[in-house]
């Protein structure tokens, strides 16, 4: 068994070097070509994490003999260790092949998983190197490939083929992670607070507070692509703390400077709720300052609490019982929308920006919109879309009688300073009333 996995049966890394040398030799004699798959799940680590190493382990080899069903029977699949799998295509015409055969594992990865009665869905980030253009002995290819799999992974998942612009992403992503690390002591993050707006009176009634990075040589780095850093690197655990203690004493200077302020939305990563005292710990960051739990707006994405929802369950109910509001972000995207409504203590519901965006060029989006704002209300939920960046959006969700918009139609995220001036009134005038002197719309 030396040259075998003992967890799924399949070759280790030590037989499938030897394979690969000599499928490189069969290559060479043809007019063949070869592809190397450097397969990683994504989300793995949560269903580790929250269901434990056992349904980790059985999900493991599921995932091995789903991906054996998919492949040709003279293919090669291995595993690597962890999560991460290798596949080796032979004896293909071109390119396009390997990116049929691509698109065929992630349909196959994404359908559900069944574990001890858990339904888990998870998805993979494939990386694709071809021999001989990518290189040319079993090291460099595997390099390569494991390259391009993290380009796929900082894409959101699917697959990628190595090109040399790969390697200079791949620095970047490093001199990211290590500089994220700083970040916080080096006062390198900052907070911009984006408006929501009621559909009826115009006036502001919430914003969420948004994390920027700007980084002396590295200049403004999107929160698309140091996110998902922070979140691989457990980095996030310390950024999202800050970020509560941060808005807090926003809050406070807002309220000593006699401005009224609505409520402001928090993110939370779902790595957060594997901390069982997550709840306390939030309290705990509030009661530090003069901001009550009432004033703040705990969001988190659907689809980041499809593992273990009891767990998550409690924790919600906990931070609920402590006088937050909860907020469920990104609502659509995910599988198992309705569920998430009648099971979570929630307040407020964030329609995904992608139904927004098609409400007034696809009938079906209009329809779920209306349908997922009527739901909502009949649960005493309040309806926020967000991504709404036209005149046309937001006529169409008033007249669904959606609570509140957010987006570029109104304002896009802004510091401080600017909105005081665009937005807040000090507490003796109408509560929250837009500026009307200072802003445009």
């Amino acid at each position: 068994m030396a040259h075998f996995d003992k967890l799924t049966g399949l070759p280790n890394r030590t037989l499938l070097s030897e394979l690969v040398h000599e499928a490189t030799i069969r290559t060479l004699k043809t007019s063949q070509k070869l592809a190397v798959f450097f397969i990683d799940l994504d989300r793995f680590k949560m269903v580790n994490d929250s269901l434990g190493h056992s349904t980790g382990d059985k999900l493991l080899q599921q995932v091995a003999e789903r991906l054996s069903s998919v492949v040709r029977k003279d293919d090669i699949v291995s595993r690597l260790g962890g999560d991460e799998f290798i596949i080796v295509l032979q004896d293909l015409q071109d390119m396009e092949e390997a990116r049929y055969i691509a698109t065929h594992l992630i349909s196959n990865i994404k359908k559900p998983f069944w574990v001890e009665d858990n339904e888990l869905y998870i998805n993979a980030s494939i990386g694709i190197c071809m021999y001989p253009t990518h290189g040319s002995d079993f090291e460099t290819l595997l390099k390569h490939a494991d390259l391009a799999m993290y380009q796929a992974k900082i894409q959101n998942g699917g697959y990628q083929f190595f090109n040399e612009s790969i390697i200079s992403t791949f620095l970047r992503k490093l001199d990211l992670e290590n500089e994220l690390r700083w970040a916080i002591v080096r006062n390198q993050l900052t907070l911009y607070y984006q408006p929501q707006v009621c559909t009826e009176t115009g006036y502001i009634e919430g914003m969420e507070a948004l994390l920027r990075w700007n980084h002396p040589t590295l200049g403004s780095v999107s929160p698309a692509e140091f996110i998902p850093i922070a979140e691989e690197t457990g980095v996030i655990m310390e950024i999202d703390k800050w970020v509560l203690k941060e808005v807090c004493v926003q809050f406070d200077r807002w309220r000593s400077a006699s401005f009224a302020v609505p409520a402001i939305a928090v993110n939370l990563s779902a790595r957060q709720f594997l901390a069982p005292d997550l709840a306390a710990s939030i309290r705990d960051i509030v009661s530090e300052t003069c901001c009550s739990p009432q004033q703040i707006v705990i969001e988190i994405t659907e689809s980041s609490s499809i593992h273990d929802m009891e767990s998550v369950l409690q924790i919600l109910h906990e931070i609920k019982s402590y006088g937050f509001q909860i907020a469920i972000d990104d609502f659509g995207k995910g599988y198992s929308a309705l569920g998430y409504m009648k099971k979570f203590p929630i307040d407020i519901l964030k329609i995904d920006k992608s139904f927004v965006q098609e409400l007034t060029s696809d009938s079906k989006s209009l329809v779920i919109t209306k349908a997922i704002i009527d739901m909502s209300h009949g649960m005493n939920l309040r309806v926020i879309a967000e991504g709404v960046e036209t005149l046309e959006q937001m006529e169409c969700l008033r007249r669904m009688n959606c609570d509140l918009v957010q987006g570029f139609v109104i304002d896009p995220p802004m510091p401080p300073e600017q909105l005081e001036t665009r937005y807040l009134q000090t507490s003796d005038e109408n509560l929250s009333k837009p500026n009307k002197q200072a802003n445009h719309h």
